[in-house]
């Protein structure tokens, strides 16, 4: 049998691995096999379905991935989770066929090369192979995507509108705690804004509109007015779920406004984490598009002017 060794992981430590599963028990094992199980999007799923079989949940209920980790967290040692064990190991793990293979591990042996394998030189001699080896890159390359984003929204600092008292405050995203309230009020209706130039001015215009020292507001303000609720209704609406970070996050992002945040957010209860980082990404590209289409229309109005 031949391992290959994904992301990074030394044979060495393969190595070490398989000899030491060769002497453990196999209760051990089987325990061992049960804690990574726990980790994986399988047994939320499962656990989910035993959940609403046992009464649990309702079982038309519409549970998202983040939902049912923190529910299955709610009933760790339950009846629900050992009959979730139960039927993962009945289906999914098969204990005598480990203990045989273990049995008849005679030797582990690392190899390195310096060249391209026999297979690998297959896959660049065939283009076919060379096609699904490149949607296998592309998927690698969105995991590295997916975790810039993850980090450029961490590292930025946001601009906080309370919109029920229009106090306005700065915080860095990497250490908010949720769901963020006024530091003035209390109250959780806040509204994240990027800290540019923009996001001061809409915050400082909606901090004297709340006291009543706008004035008269022309039809544009009257919008961004309409944009500081909205951000503040979606951020409270997801926060109460556990899931204000990634609304932050989300509006922190150039060209991504309350409405588009809001698709964003619903592709993260539909499909989790990685789903969220897809369809943010979509929507950054959306309106690059959109702004490059704008700027090459204003552009060509202006040669038109000259």
């Amino acid at each position: 049998i031949v391992f290959s060794a994904p992301y990074g992981v030394r044979g060495d430590d393969i190595r070490e691995a398989l000899l030491k599963a060769k002497n453990m028990d196999l209760p051990e094992l089987v325990a061992l096999a049960y804690d990574a199980v726990k980790e994986t999007p399988l047994y939320v799923a499962r656990f989910l379905q035993v959940a609403k079989r046992l009464g649990v949940l309702d079982p038309d209920a519409r549970v998202s991935l983040e939902q049912g980790k923190r529910i299955l967290d709610a009933y760790r040692g339950s009846v629900v989770e050992e009959e979730t064990l139960r039927e993962l190991s009945f289906d999914k793990l098969d204990p005598e066929a480990l203990r045989e293979f273990l049995s008849n591990l005679k030797e582990v042996r690392v190899v390195r090369s310096e060249g391209p394998s026999p297979l690998a030189q297959e896959v660049i001699k065939n283009p076919y192979l060379r096609r699904e080896v490149a949607v296998n890159l592309k998927e690698v390359a969105m995991e590295y995507v997916i975790e810039g984003l993850r980090r450029a929204a961490l590292r930025k600092e946001a601009v906080f509108v309370c919109a029920s008292c229009g106090s306005t405050w700065r915080a860095e995203v990497v250490g908010l705690s949720h769901p963020v309230r006024c530091p003035k009020c209390g109250a959780a209706m806040v509204a994240p804004l990027p800290s540019s130039q923009w996001g001061e001015s809409v915050a400082s215009l909606y901090s004297r509109w709340k006291r009543g020292s706008a004035g008269k507001l022309s039809e544009d303000e009257k919008r961004l007015i309409n944009e500081v609720r909205e951000r503040a209704e979606l951020y409270i609406n997801y926060a109460m779920q556990g899931l204000g970070r990634y609304v932050v996050e989300a509006l922190m992002n150039q060209g991504v406004g309350p409405r588009s945040a809001k698709k964003v957010m619903e592709s993260l209860v539909r499909g989790g984490e990685r789903a969220f980082y897809e369809a943010l990404l979509k929507a950054k590209e959306e309106y690059l598009v959109y702004k490059k289409f704008i700027d090459k229309r204003e552009g060509k109005e202006n040669r038109e002017k000259a």
